[in-house]
């Protein structure tokens, strides 16, 4: 038998994140790709998409894709903590966190983060207080 309860989002990791660790102390703190502004911004990509394509110019798959990639950090990257250049703290700002999750060579971190981002089950209450019953017991 599953609660009902249990399978529904709790929006407020949705729209404000959730802290994840990758690569041993790096933290993140990632909203839902179900947050508002997000799928406000695909929205209007998607619209943008269309009006090109009544005028036959369309936005390339490449374009559209680096759209959704860039709409994405921007609405779901919304913090960080414990990342370094040498002995330099990287303090995070939206414009750092574009910088750094769009760059090539930091690709595998992009993936881990839009994985994340897109993971909704990650979001629900039921993994909400799972994670709160495994930081407890920490």
């Amino acid at each position: 038998m599953v609660n009902l309860n249990d399978m529904a989002l709790d929006l407020d990791p949705v729209e404000n994140g959730i802290w994840f660790t990758y690569h041993e102390d790096f933290e993140m703190l990632i909203a839902s790709t179900k947050n508002e502004p997000y799928e406000k911004a695909l929205r209007k990509q998607g619209g943008s998409a269309r009006k090109g394509f009544r005028t036959s110019s369309t936005m390339s798959d490449e374009a559209t894709n680096k759209a959704i990639e860039r709409a994405c950090v921007v609405h779901c990257c919304k913090g960080w903590r414990n990342l370094f250049d040498g002995e330099t703290e990287i303090v995070y700002t939206p414009e750092k966190a574009l910088e750094f999750l769009l760059d090539p060579k930091f690709r595998n971190v992009f993936d881990w983060f839009w994985i994340t981002a897109n993971d909704i089950g990650e979001f629900t209450a039921d993994a909400q207080r799972d994670r709160a019953k495994n930081s407890a017991s920490d």
